[in-house]
């Protein structure tokens, strides 16, 4: 009897393997990166942005990513690259951002990627990674919207903050943008960050790709699991349905 036990968890072991990427589909983890580059963001700022994101992308081989910015309403957002698996694109890309000038429409640009990790059909889990110092002063859409693209997109955002305060235009305390927002990103399972240098803002990057969010178990995953429980159960009903003996 023993001898049959083990055959049949061995069985199971490789049951499961077999079936792991049709049960979840691991490579289906979609994120953008979009960074700020209003005339608030200092060459400081970004260029302690930039190692650290290039670092999310390493921590994240197999990942399909995207490198946005944005700075006013018209701009929202610039796509730097396409939807992409290929590391090198993507870190060229961070390389490549520079400061610009402007006001800051952050609610867009938060809506915008959200509504573009929405459209992604193969993604399972997708995550939102904006690096800025919630400076807000030039959006269309507000916190409402901005909460209603988190949810029908099922995205996780994270937000980087940097240290600095800025007050905008509109006389929008970043405190206060924050504090709208804080509800949103922890509601959706994510996180704001402040962070005043370069290893702070690495460690939030860490702290991000070492808490992924859990795929997705897909539809046909979902079929095959329920008829794997029920057979497991109709194998233990069998088994004290045994006499026992001596």
């Amino acid at each position: 009897m023993k001898s049959n036990k083990s055959i049949l968890l061995f069985l199971c072991g490789i049951v499961t393997l077999l079936l792991a990427p049709t049960l979840f589909a691991a490579s289906g983890h979609y994120y953008a990166q979009v960074f700020d580059l209003s005339g608030s963001i200092s060459d400081t700022e970004l260029g302690n942005a930039k190692p650290p994101a290039r670092l999310y992308v390493r921590l994240t081989p197999g990942s399909t990513g995207k490198i946005k910015s944005f700075t006013n309403n018209a701009s929202v957002p610039t796509d730097l690259t396409a939807w992409t698996t290929n590391q090198s694109t993507l870190q060229s890309a961070i390389n490549n951002l520079s400061t610009s000038s402007g006001t800051t429409a952050l609610f867009d640009a938060l809506v915008e990627a959200a509504d573009d990790l929405g459209a992604q059909g193969s993604a399972t889990s997708r995550e939102l990674i904006c690096f800025t110092d919630l400076g807000e002063n030039d959006s269309d859409a507000d916190t409402l919207d901005v909460l209603n693209a988190m949810i029908n997109n099922v995205v996780v955002p994270h937000i980087i903050r940097y240290q600095e305060n800025p007050i905008g235009v509109d006389g929008a305390d970043a405190n206060v943008i924050a504090a709208q927002l804080e509800s949103i990103v922890q509601a959706r399972g994510g996180k704001i960050y402040v962070v005043s240098s370069q290893r702070e803002i690495e460690d939030a990057i860490k702290d991000i790709a070492n808490n992924p969010q859990l795929p997705a178990i897909t539809p046909v995953g979902m079929i095959i699991l329920v008829g794997l429980l029920i057979l497991t159960a109709l194998y233990w009903i069998y088994r004290k349905k045994q006499p026992v003996t001596a």
